[in-house]
């Protein structure tokens, strides 16, 4: 039965916005497995290169913070080792001192003003 023991009246609340709720999420379901296929083959492929590379086998910190602090210091080490493998190491070394450069300069125009 799908009535109370005492005998009340069950109530099933609904909000006004539901017939909206629904509409939105059947094209998110059907399109879900594709997407989550796409995500994965773009996402779990640093996580895995980053977890062989430096022999990952969990966090070493524990808190929402440090964690995130640490994913990022990895993520940031993986995207540093991808541009110098792309550019090569004196493009990428040139590149930074041309910016350094232009950093500086900038400051030394901002004292100045």
């Amino acid at each position: 039965m799908c009535q109370p023991d005492a005998g009340g009246v069950r109530r099933i609340y609904r909000s006004e916005h539901a017939a909206l709720v629904e509409a939105q999420r059947q094209p998110m379901a059907d399109q879900g497995a594709p997407r989550r296929r796409q995500r994965a083959g773009l996402v779990e492929h640093p996580f895995g290169t980053l977890k062989r590379w430096f022999g990952w086998d969990h966090l070493l910190v524990r808190g929402f913070h440090k964690v995130r602090a640490e994913m990022s210091l990895m993520v940031l080490g993986y995207n540093l080792i991808r541009v110098v493998n792309r550019l090569g190491v004196g493009p990428f070394r040139d590149n930074c001192a041309r910016r350094t450069q232009v950093r500086s300069s900038q400051a030394l125009a901002q004292l100045a003003a």
